[in-house]
């Protein structure tokens, strides 16, 4: 899975986030580019580049960012501006999509449409009320930066090494080994999504596509890391209770398998209100079995990545306008035969998570989602 890289890249740089007005005012053809967008003139050949690498990608699964090159750097105006001989990742090549999977936007690796890192730290809050209706959908590039960010590929596959590391694809969360034992599952309510149905998927980093968990992905079988067993499921396996049809409210399942806070309520009611839910379903056995250290720690190894990975959503989710709360009072019994059914073969235990939305009253509500190139993926 080789990655695009640019050696070259200024550390600072300016973003196109653009205000709703602006972006109709960009679309109208009385009005002209550069006074619809007056940084492009200034970024020239550099603003070219980018902007047309966007429109090129239009929010497809595994399309390749335009590559920004020293050339196009020259023609930028740098007086103040620190630069980075770092090589950043400026695109990522996917596998192709399983059959079935939903193709996922490429992720924006580069940081154009969101606010400074420090900023984003800073604004970070959990959120409990979230906005209903058409303005509280979460849009589809959104959801599919927010699983690149918590287990999102961001290098090319790498051999093993003399310390331990096994042979992977580097992630967006650091794993012990290696080994990468959690995966990310995505349950989804009603139309929190646009262009996703309700119900539970699987994130596949390879291909940066979802998976709708059904019989046959409740299984070990997967892209789950590296040196996976592939086991057929269950001849008793069943995705779903007997007396559920495969469109069950995963969702409100999930939610009810929490504990509640005070003794008024039968479960954190709050999370109802979210959109989507991530869950992060760890396996220890993927890091114990790999021997020495791994095996003494790989239960905390497990748990402290679920940590890390929440945290990197959080931070997306924050970059994006939108509000994220961990959850991590809730039966796991339960919240597993919510996601997998009563079947004796899953990928894991849900260790973790969080409830994602448009926060109420927020600016993500009024102004709506600001990668407007992407609104006919919705």
């Amino acid at each position: 899975m080789p990655a695009s890289i640019s050696p070259y890249i200024p550390t600072r740089f300016p973003r196109f986030s653009f205000s709703r007005r602006r972006v109709e005012r960009a679309r109208s053809p009385r009005v002209s580019k550069a006074r619809a967008f007056p940084r492009l003139r200034r970024l020239g050949l550099l603003g070219i580049v980018v902007l047309a690498g966007a429109r090129e990608a239009e929010g497809q699964a595994g399309a390749r960012r335009a590559e920004i090159t020293t050339e196009a750097l020259g023609a930028m105006p740098s007086p103040g501006v620190p630069e980075s001989h770092l090589p950043l990742i400026t695109g990522i090549d996917y596998e192709p999509v399983p059959e079935g999977a939903i193709k996922l936007p490429a992720p924006d690796l580069l940081g154009w449409h969101h606010a400074p890192f420090e900023h984003v730290v800073s604004s970070r809050r959990s959120c409990r009320e979230f906005a209903a209706g058409p303005s509280g959908q979460v849009h589809l590039y959104e959801l599919a930066q927010l699983c690149w960010a918590t287990q999102g590929i961001t290098a090319p596959e790498e051999p093993a090494d003399e310390i331990g590391h096994a042979a992977a694809a580097r992630r967006a969360v650091a794993s012990g080994g290696r080994l990468y034992p959690l995966t990310l599952y995505v349950a989804v309510r009603g139309d929190g999504v646009g262009g996703v149905s309700r119900g539970a998927y699987e994130y596949l980093p390879r291909s940066h596509a979802l998976r709708k968990v059904e019989a046959s992905t409740c299984s070990l079988r997967g892209e789950r890391g590296a040196g996976d067993e592939e086991a057929e499921p269950s001849a008793s396996a069943s995705p779903l209770p007997e007396d559920e049809d495969e469109d069950v409210d995963v969702h409100a399942r999930l939610v009810a398998s929490t504990t509640p806070q005070t003794k008024s309520t039968p479960a954190q009611t709050w999370a109802d209100g979210s959109p989507l839910l991530l869950v992060l379903v760890g396996d220890p056995r993927k890091t114990t079995r790999h021997g020495g250290l791994y095996e003494t720690f790989g239960e905390t190894l497990v748990t402290l990545e679920a940590g890390m990975a929440a945290a990197s959503a959080q931070l997306q989710a924050t970059a994006l306008g939108l509000g994220a709360t961990p959850i991590g009072a809730f039966d796991a019994r339960a919240s597993s035969e919510a996601l997998f059914g009563a079947t004796a073969h899953t990928p894991g235990e849900p260790k973790l998570m969080l409830a994602v939305g448009v926060p109420s009253g927020s600016f993500r509500e009024r102004v709506g989602h600001v990668r407007w190139e992407d609104e006919r993926t919705a």
